[in-house]
């Protein structure tokens, strides 16, 4: 996952790679300031993932402190993050 520094800020993409020729699911979720995975933290959950497809999940913004998390269903799934990490 993504995590920002305390007094750092983080905005950009999460892309999402199928890379074994099956579909698949996967998820993405922010943990504000780390907190414990909880439901109403996913952006995507169980979003469908075509074969040797690539999605893109953004905008996404951090703030101090936060996590991106992300999971597959496979293991043949790349998640990559592209952004700015700023701080103020």
């Amino acid at each position: 996952g993504v995590s920002v520094a305390a007094g750092q800020r983080w905005s950009g993409t999460i892309r999402v790679c199928e890379r074994g020729g099956s579909a698949t699911t996967f998820r993405v979720s922010v943990a504000v300031a780390g907190a414990a995975d909880a439901t109403s933290q996913y952006i995507a959950y169980d979003h469908d993932l075509p074969a040797n497809a690539t999605v893109a999940i953004g905008p996404v913004l951090l703030g101090p402190s936060d996590i991106a998390r992300v999971y597959s269903a496979s293991g043949n799934v790349t998640f990559t993050a592209n952004g700015i990490l700023e701080t103020p």
